[in-house]
């Protein structure tokens, strides 16, 4: 009447699931702020860490963490019972445009922006800014060789940076700093600060007021004006007024108006550190002058020292006045050397200013008196 336990079984245990790792994801944009100083003041113009996320081709982006098997268990008569793995999951599950899955990792198939939309990562080309690029936002700063393009919706604000390959501008670029390869603004470029605007290639729907550009091939919908700078390879605008315009190889324009300098044929680059050349040697001409009377006349001292030497080497003249001749000769030998390199320098840039060999002035339709030489520019000239 009693109950014997004669044999019994133990259950195989269950092992731990499949789990997928995320290495990187994006930052809530809303989430980043300006940054805030140790002064208690608010710099709204920094780039903002984080705001863009983007990878390089081959970064790790998450990896599969395989499931685990549980622990064996035995038949009643002793047979073992093999262990359960725990469910699996495949990086299919979150695998988006321009990723790989190779192994048990995902990664980026290109470089671009990252990011994650209803658990998905993908990678994209185009980074838009549905506002202005400006206190929103702050300044943004990308490795130029990173091949994607910023899209702001309106315009970059006064004071602030952007860096990067492409952007295309659906507004205006106000006083702030662009530089980048491949440039489109379908408004236009203004302001009068000195901020710089550089890229190889820009379209733009007019240039208005004393900004500089520095390009390759620009084209210009309709005018550069206002007391612009532009500085190309290649120069293409509807009408050229009040403005300087100094291109490498070709301008092409339908109306050239009002007191423009207009050069062609000149290697910007040569006639800017021309200039900066000259007013250096300007600039050095009156010290060199000065140093080199004083020298000539520390020279002169010099021989009279020197007789007081044979006589008294120990003479306190000797030991007062030769270092102060010394400092003298020193100081004078360095600034003569530097205006000699300044001068070699400019002998160099003024042979190397005019490289091309026919450069192109089109005026297609208007005419307007070329004020450095006195004479009307005719059409089709």
């Amino acid at each position: 009447d009693r109950v014997f336990s004669v044999a019994f079984a133990e259950a195989p245990t269950v092992g731990e699931n499949a789990e997928i790792e995320i290495l990187k994801s994006p930052v809530n944009p809303d989430d980043v702020k300006p940054i805030v100083m140790e002064s208690g003041d608010v710099d709204y113009y920094a780039p903002r860490e984080g705001l863009i996320t983007y990878v390089r081709k081959g970064e790790k982006l998450a990896r599969r963490i395989p499931p685990t098997k549980g622990k064996p268990g035995k038949t009643v008569t002793g047979k073992e019972i093999p262990g359960i793995y725990g469910t699996d999951r495949s990086l299919n599950e979150i695998r988006g445009a321009r990723t790989v899955i190779k192994n048990d990792e995902l990664l980026a198939e290109d470089e671009g922006i990252l990011q994650i939309k209803d658990g998905i990562i993908h990678i994209e080309k185009t980074y838009r800014i549905y506002d202005d690029l400006g206190m929103n936002t702050g300044s943004i700063i990308l490795p130029k060789d990173l091949d994607i393009t910023i899209v702001v919706e309106k315009d970059i604000t006064r004071g602030f940076k952007l860096i990067c390959k492409n952007a295309t501008v659906n507004g205006c670029i106000e006083d702030a700093t662009v530089e980048v390869i491949n440039l489109r603004v379908l408004g236009g470029i203004v302001g009068t600060g000195d901020e710089l605007i550089k890229a190889e290639n820009i379209k733009v729907g007019y240039i208005n007021g004393k900004r500089k550009i520095i390009t390759k091939n620009i084209y210009v919908k309709r005018e550069i004006s206002n007391g612009a700078t532009v500085l190309a390879d290649k120069v293409q605008a509807y009408a050229i007024q009040g403005s300087t315009v100094i291109a490498k190889k070709a301008i092409w324009t339908e109306y050239l108006n009002g007191s423009n300098d207009i050069m062609v044929g000149i290697d910007y680059n040569a006639k800017e550190e021309l200039d900066y050349i000259q007013k250096e040697l300007a600039a050095f001409k009156e010290p060199l002058e000065r140093i080199r009377n004083t020298y000539f006349t520390s020279q002169k001292r010099m021989h009279q020292l020197k007789a007081l030497a044979k006589i008294n080497p120990k003479h306190p003249l000797l030991m007062k006045e030769l270092p102060k001749i010394k400092e003298i000769s020193e100081k004078f030998k360095k600034i003569e050397k530097t205006y000699k390199n300044l001068e070699e320098r400019k002998e160099e840039l003024v042979s190397n200013l005019y490289p091309v060999k026919d450069p192109l002035l089109i005026v297609r339709a208007g005419f307007s008196r070329d004020r450095s030489s006195g004479t009307i520019v005719e059409p089709y000239t």
